[in-house]
């Protein structure tokens, strides 16, 4: 997959686990809701920085949490990527101490 089309999986996957409808994400973003649709149904892949940048501060994550994709040839970036989405904070934490001892056993 190509990284403008990651960026717009992204992008969509975020908004849905925050249960946010294009509308809403494209006011906070100070955007057209249409440009985003065209940006999340990758037919407009060329965004400019800015934009990008406006969505993802609407989206409420760090630059490191969106551009960690589900699809990395990194099993711990996959699964951190895939946990980000889980909107549910308490489901959230238990699965990052489970995680944690994992990781930890096999050191």
């Amino acid at each position: 997959m190509s990284l403008p089309e990651q960026v717009a999986k992204r992008i969509r996957d975020l908004r849905i686990s925050k249960h946010i409808t294009q509308e809403q994400l494209a006011n906070s973003a100070g955007m057209d809701a249409s440009m985003l649709a065209r940006i999340e149904n990758g037919r407009r892949p060329n965004i400019k920085l800015a934009t990008l940048e406006r969505i993802v501060e609407a989206l409420g994550v760090s630059y490191r949490d969106f551009f960690t994709f589900a699809d990395s040839k990194d099993d711990h970036d996959s699964i951190y990527a895939l946990l980000n989405l889980i909107d549910d904070q308490s489901v959230l934490n238990s699965l990052h101490n489970i995680i944690e001892e994992l990781s930890n056993e096999k050191k």
